[in-house]
């Protein structure tokens, strides 16, 4: 049974520093490490994705091979903060409590097997976007983990794109590429939180979508469970951005974690 961390058992005791398995207390250097070893852990990804039927256990998977090596709970659902504690929030921008992150997983993944195509068989790129944006929407604002939520969604997404005939180039969401749509990505994702409304984030989707040329995969999502391994070409079609780079590939690392807003144990 996974442990049941309260707020403050997140952080070494005197510190703002997460625990982990590193052993670090400065928060700057466990930063860079943490970027370093992700980075490695993501492009293993390139040559073995976490199979899954894209639910909450799949992204859980998908958690615990990015983080394994940092955290002592990697791939656990976050316990924290309490009802009684200001929620989880990142630019004022607050998200699930703790009891609302399985229901949404539950709802969101019901919608999809209830209607197989709803991302699959899309007319369009932009079609394709609308109707993946709110299933994004409502997964970053569960924010399922206590740290690197966006880097295990850009590989959870790009999975499912890729399942429903789609490229999904998440390098332009990167602050460093010289086309990115990093500002717009986390506004969008503010913006559904907000307001409720998926468009601007539909709309940034469509910017970083290409059809594939050819189809990867058949199952409708409920059913399909992904291939462990790829033989060389398919490799580098599926990941090209991922051939040269060393650290960080996306540059989707966490500027700062999120924080609970209680000034207590800020």
């Amino acid at each position: 049974m996974p442990h049941q961390y309260a707020w403050e058992d997140y952080f070494i005791p005197g510190t703002q520093t997460l625990k982990n398995l590193f052993g670090l207390v400065d928060p700057e250097e466990l930063r860079t490490n943490e970027e370093d070893t992700v980075a490695s852990r993501m492009l293993e990804l390139q040559t073995a994705p976490v199979p899954g039927t894209f639910d909450l256990t799949h992204i859980r998977a998908l958690h615990q091979h990015l983080f394994q090596d940092i955290y002592g709970w990697a791939g656990e659902v976050r316990t924290a903060p309490s009802a009684d504690q200001s929620p989880m929030s990142k630019d004022g921008v607050a998200y699930a409590p703790v009891d609302r992150i399985a229901p949404i997983w539950t709802t969101e993944r019901a919608r999809i097997a209830k209607k197989p195509t709803l991302l699959r068989g899309s007319s369009s790129a932009a079609d394709f976007s609308t109707r993946l944006a709110r299933f994004w929407g409502e997964i970053n604002h569960a924010h399922a983990f206590r740290e690197g939520n966006t880097r295990t969604q850009v590989m959870f997404f790009e999975q499912l794109c890729e399942h429903a005939g789609y490229s999904l180039d998440i390098a332009r969401l990167a602050p460093q590429h010289p086309e990115t749509l990093r500002e717009a990505f986390v506004d969008a994702r503010y913006y559904f939180q907000l307001r409720g409304d998926a468009m601007p984030l539909a709309e940034t989707i469509t910017q970083v979508l290409t059809p594939l040329t050819k189809q990867t995969a058949v199952d409708p999502p409920q059913t399909a469970v992904l291939k462990a391994s790829l033989d060389s070409q398919e490799q580098n079609r599926r990941f090209p951005e991922l051939r040269y780079v060393q650290l960080d590939p996306y540059g989707l690392s966490e500027e700062s974690p999120a924080q609970n807003d209680d000034s207590q144990l800020s």
